[in-house]
């Protein structure tokens, strides 16, 4: 056998949802390779119960990296029931790769949907799998020198709106059907977890050096704030948002990049 068939083999085996059983079978079905051919029994343990321990060790690494990502959804659920709610999702979606980053990311959508969960619960839990992802990816990211506060005094009068803005790679916008941010702090805190109402958030998460901080935004912020981490300049983005007939306020924009500079969301600043 193969290298490759015997790796297919085994993911088959381990992944599978249902019984040791039923693992055993379809592995075999579907390689034409029988367990005896891949795994060797012993006087305690037998081909099948060697497989089982594989089984069992995939399912509890697949949750521990869930727990890991999600740490404030796994206290605010509490423990047995994140497990329960886990492990119905690694049954349902098994790793397709090699590396472990990013495995959860229809969690969110799962959540939203799990009967296992309170009904009422399902849609704010959803929004905190999808604010606690964010940050997973942010802590992963590389920190970044920011030079856009000198970079800013030295431009010449009048040229702010010519400039490009580059965001930090370490920074999510989001858009939430709840206030979860102040939740996930809580946990940060060791402070009990809210359960918040429901209401629109629009939030920026980024990195400061080990630290992850985030800020509430107002619907027009969000959109400047977007354009220009998409790459808009100052003055192109402000033109769009006058065009869609937002408020742009001078001395209220003036605010907002003063505090975004200070928050260190941008890294440098580029002619237009």
């Amino acid at each position: 056998m193969s290298l490759a068939a015997l790796e297919l083999w085994m993911q088959r085996a381990i992944t599978h949802p249902g019984s040791i059983e039923e693992a055993i079978a379809a592995a075999e079905s579907a390689g034409d390779v029988r367990i005896a051919e891949v795994i060797r029994g012993t006087a305690r343990l037998s081909a099948s119960a060697h497989l089982d321990v594989h089984r069992e060790m995939y399912r509890l690494r697949m949750e521990r990296t869930l727990a890991d990502d999600h740490p404030a959804t796994a206290h605010a659920m509490g423990a047995r029931k994140f497990s329960e709610v886990a492990q119905a999702f690694i049954a349902r979606h098994p790793s397709r790769s090699f590396t472990l980053e990013g495995y959860g990311e229809g969690l969110a959508a799962f959540v939203a949907t799990h009967s296992g969960l309170e009904a009422d619960a399902r849609p704010w839990l959803a929004d905190l799998v999808r604010f606690e992802a964010a940050v997973a990816r942010i802590h992963s990211t590389t920190v970044e020198t920011t030079t856009v506060a000198d970079e800013a005094r030295a431009l010449p009068e009048g040229a702010f709106e010519d400039v490009r803005l580059v965001p930090i790679r370490a920074l999510r916008i989001l858009t939430l059907d709840h206030p979860v941010a102040p939740a996930w702090q809580a946990w940060i805190d060791d402070r009990p977890i809210v359960a918040p109402r429901r209401r629109i958030s629009r939030v920026v998460v980024h990195r400061s050096g080990n630290a992850v901080r985030w800020l509430e935004l107002t619907r027009a912020a969000r959109d400047l704030l977007s354009a220009l981490a998409s790459g808009s300049t100052l003055g192109a983005a402000l033109a769009d948002l006058a065009d869609k007939g937002v408020d742009v306020d001078p001395h209220r924009v003036f605010r907002w990049l003063r505090t975004w500079v200070a928050e260190g969301l941008f890294t440098r600043i580029e002619a237009g």
